[in-house]
């Protein structure tokens, strides 16, 4: 088996990689770029949890931030408009304060 082209969406630091390969091929790049989570995600397909340390299984960590970010993004807006008026209280309760009480931030 030959693999020809990879492509790894919102895995760890990767947002969208989308890669044709070579013959041979040299992965090249400075610390954090991640070319180690790049040959994880490769592999990952190939892992059973019978022959190997590393599970199959992906946890929230391996879930890339500005993917999380928006999930949770939407959770809220699907709640604020659930709730419009919760959220208005919320919003007025944190970011309205009375004279001469400490802010929150």
């Amino acid at each position: 088996m030959k693999i020809t082209h990879v492509k790894v969406c919102n895995y760890r630091n990767l947002r969208n990689i989308d890669i044709g390969l070579a013959e041979t091929v040299a992965i090249i790049g400075e610390n954090n770029s991640g070319k180690s989570n790049f040959l994880k995600a490769i592999t990952l397909p190939f892992l059973t949890d019978d022959n190997t340390h590393v599970s199959k299984k992906l946890s929230w960590s391996d879930i890339n931030n500005e993917t999380k970010k928006c999930y949770y993004n939407k959770i809220i807006e699907n709640q604020i408009r659930i709730a419009p008026t919760q959220y208005m209280w919320f919003h007025r309760r944190f970011k309205t304060r009375p004279a001469g009480e400490a802010k929150f931030y």
